[in-house]
């Protein structure tokens, strides 16, 4: 779920702040994002989630934060039409990046 990863990145900033190879105010958005995406696979833009519950648990949450989520509460196996809903709702989302 990316914690393992996370920990990681930690253990080796802390590791280089330690040997005066990095200072702890060089730490930033930019760095940890890099640090991560190294690591791992590039961030999905699109989960479709087929649960009972609608919850996040188990995700990355660094990897998703721009995710479009598409939860179905279902225990029925997935159809067609419910697949293609998802796929519709995700063509006419509307990306917002914070500003």
């Amino acid at each position: 779920d990316g914690r393992e990863s996370l920990v990681d990145l930690t253990k080796t900033l802390c590791e280089l702040s330690q040997s005066d190879k990095f200072s702890i105010k060089d730490i930033s958005i930019e760095l940890v994002d890099a640090g991560m995406n190294t690591s791992l696979l590039s961030e999905p833009q699109l989960l479709m989630a087929f649960t009972p519950t609608c919850t996040l648990q188990g995700f990355p949450p660094w990897q998703i934060r721009f995710t479009e989520i598409f939860f179905v509460q279902s225990e029925d196996s997935v159809d067609y039409h419910v697949f293609m809903k998802g796929l519709q709702l995700y063509a006419n989302a509307e990306m917002r990046w914070g500003k």
